[in-house]
């Protein structure tokens, strides 16, 4: 465990100062955070739970990060979403997939099928670190917010939102093509300021 949050650690924020290569104060405080974390409810350590930790440590001093995560997790129910082998998390994004995104978006779910995507190559990554990976850090506060009040069912409003922002641009793509649509647009607008600024706000 300790060696994979380690290569975990290097890789989380890289861009930003307070975790980057420089940073051994930074990327210290968040490992230790990381190891504390891994007792919460008894979950372990998985892959992804470094952005959640990282994004709360940015906002927040150490002991209070701690308090944050602690009771996002029992918001979220981790115990349950992250054991079996991400059982629960496959569960939770068919649930999406099959279920939510066909009822709210019925359009947007038939274009998707139609192109054979399986909702595990475009959700995963959300459903694992809660969008906290993928969602520029100036609007974490506000996730949190929301998912203190909505709890998990908060990601699934989320995710809705992003896919029906991004479906005037991807529906006329192949099934390829939308993928990477989908996968890379994160990266993409926090490139962009002012997108960036106009499309989370309205998603978030």
């Amino acid at each position: 465990m300790l060696e994979q949050i380690r290569k975990d650690v290097v890789r989380t924020y890289s861009s930003f100062n307070h975790f980057n290569t420089d940073a051994t104060r930074g990327k210290d405080t968040l490992q230790n955070i990381l190891i504390c974390i891994a007792d919460i409810g008894g979950i372990g350590y998985i892959q992804g739970l470094n952005f959640i930790a990282a994004s709360v440590l940015y906002h927040c001093d150490v002991d209070y990060s701690y308090y944050i995560v602690e009771r996002l997790f029992q918001a979220v129910d981790a115990k349950t979403l992250y054991s079996g082998n991400l059982r629960e998390i496959m569960v939770q994004l068919n649930f999406f997939f099959h279920e939510y995104l066909k009822s709210n978006a019925p359009e947007v779910q038939q274009d998707l099928v139609a192109k054979d995507i399986f909702p595990e190559l475009i959700f995963t990554e959300w459903f694992v670190t809660l969008g906290f990976s993928i969602v520029p850090m100036e609007f974490h506060i506000k996730m949190l917010a929301n998912f203190f009040e909505h709890s998990f069912e908060y990601i699934h409003v989320l995710l809705l939102r992003f896919v029906c922002a991004r479906y005037r641009e991807f529906k006329s793509l192949d099934a390829e093509l939308t993928i990477i649509c989908l996968k890379s647009v994160g990266q993409n607008l926090k490139k962009d300021k002012q997108t960036n600024d106009v499309k989370w706000i309205e998603i978030v």
